[in-house]
């Protein structure tokens, strides 16, 4: 089974959602798939939004959307901390699950059609920049799309880049292990906290509001010098960390 479209686009993330949703108002026959079988989930970021950006986006995101208002970020380093507060340093708490949703759902309402559960497998080129068709798998089921632009949305791990003949770039990313943690004793918590030391080799690791009481926290490797639990127990330990955390509850990882 073949079939044409003017635009297929392969991830339906906030990128792959919002590229579909324009590429179908401006009335091109668009398609854009995703290997899960539901949007956004597992959620793979702290879900934080910087204030300063929203002005730019080409739609307005509902308030219900934006839910935990940030008013600054804290900084600390061996017991150093900085804090800065408003203009590009406040933002927004978002849900990445629910939010990631209602993208996608705006792109189906631009008339742009999602198929979930559905890989790409291979590309084929007529030369060297036009794709000729794409293999998908959705399910079981193999079938190839036609399409006239292919828009790569599919993150790091891009199948269509690495397709395409583009050095993978996965050995120069970091990786990050993170908690959603309830019955938390946040010291700022319209504040997000960046921490820097040993214990986040080559990047940080962090504490990102949801509520008063709520929170994403995470850890992140650049190096791989030991493993990303060994980092997070070794985070847990700080004291300004430990005193804000030693009652949570894991929600989700």
């Amino acid at each position: 089974m073949v079939t044409k479209c003017d635009v297929l686009v392969v991830g339906a993330g906030p990128a792959g959602s919002s590229a579909a949703r324009a590429a179908a108002e401006a009335g091109a026959h668009t398609i854009f798939i995703d290997k899960k079988k539901e949007i956004g989930v597992p959620v793979q970021c702290a879900e934080a939004i910087g204030e300063y950006l929203i002005p730019f986006l080409p739609f307005r995101i509902p308030e219900e959307q934006l839910i935990w208002k940030i008013d600054g970020m804290l900084f600390w380093a061996e017991d150093i901390t900085i804090k800065r507060r408003g203009g590009m340093w406040s933002g927004y708490a978002i849900n990445r699950d629910k939010f990631d949703t209602w993208l996608a759902n705006n792109a189906i309402g631009a008339g742009a059609k999602l198929h979930l559960d559905s890989e790409l497998v291979d590309l084929e080129f007529n030369d060297e920049y036009h794709v000729a068709k794409a293999i998908v798998k959705t399910g079981e089921q193999v079938r190839k799309i036609e399409p006239k632009i292919v828009i790569a949305a599919d993150g790091v791990h891009s199948k269509v880049r690495s397709k395409r003949g583009f050095t993978n770039f996965e050995d120069k990313c970091g990786e990050v292990l993170s908690f959603e943690l309830n019955n938390l004793d946040l010291h700022k918590p319209t504040y997000e906290q960046l921490y820097i030391g040993a214990f986040a080799p080559g990047a940080y690791a962090y504490i990102f509001p949801l509520s008063k009481r709520r929170a994403n926290v995470g850890v992140g490797s650049l190096f791989q010098t030991k493993t990303l639990e060994n980092c997070y127990e070794e985070f847990l330990e700080v004291p300004m960390v430990k005193k804000q955390l030693r009652n949570g509850k894991k929600v989700i990882e």
